[in-house]
């Protein structure tokens, strides 16, 4: 049923109950004012996550009255592996972070 607060989002958390992300969806949903069935379709151009477990846990709401509709926990179970990725002079190794940044470096200059 359609309602003008209604939100969804999602959390991505980690094999050790650490949320990693958060995504949501609300502004001016389709779902919001059109009754039926809706589906979601969220893309993450570039996901940054570090290798390991993972899962989703999802909240569906109406915000004007804080009232949860539906929770979801420990849905859609995913894994992430490093094997495309070469580091030649360390392995990579479990839980030695949660997502991997771009960086650029530079030598040869004085700061």
């Amino acid at each position: 049923k359609p309602h003008e607060s209604l939100s969804f989002s999602f959390q991505i958390v980690s094999s050790l109950q650490q949320p990693i992300a958060i995504f949501w969806f609300f502004s001016d949903a389709p779902f919001r004012h059109e009754p039926g069935t809706h589906i979601f379709r969220c893309e993450i151009p570039k996901l940054r996550l570090y290798m390991g477990s993972y899962t989703l846990t999802t909240w569906f709401s109406e915000r004007r009255s804080e009232t949860l509709l539906e929770n979801l926990q420990e849905i859609c179970q995913f894994e992430v592996s490093m094997h495309e990725f070469e580091r030649p002079d360390y392995p990579w190794e479990a839980n030695e972070c949660t997502y991997l940044e771009d960086a650029v470096w530079k030598t040869g200059e004085k700061y």
